[in-house]
């Protein structure tokens, strides 16, 4: 648990669209996500996800309440991938992906 709160803590920005992620861990089972834009919003205004530990990946299950995907959130080389399943009518066999890097 230890080693993925190092991996995932943290706030994570995509520099091309200036959307960050800020990642904490409330416990051993999932991470809290606070997700906003940085160049029309605050942190406090972004959206909060809850992303579940599952296999050292982050998941968020399809809500179609709130018509969000289901996403993955994965470490590779040193980057964080955010990979989303389009759902609805527009679904296809690819999926959206985002990099971010860690904010220094």
């Amino acid at each position: 648990m230890i080693q993925i709160q190092k991996q995932y803590g943290g706030i994570w920005i995509d520099k091309k669209t200036s959307r960050c992620l800020q990642i904490t861990f409330e416990n051993e089972s999932y991470a809290m996500i606070t997700d906003w834009t940085a160049k029309y919003q605050s942190r406090a205004s972004g959206d909060v996800y809850k992303a579940f530990i599952k296999n050292a990946i982050l998941v968020m299950p399809e809500d179609k309440q709130h018509h969000a995907p289901y996403s993955e959130i994965t470490i590779e080389k040193n980057k964080l991938v955010y990979r989303s399943k389009p759902n609805g009518i527009l679904k296809s066999s690819t999926w959206d992906k985002q990099i971010f890097t860690r904010k220094k």
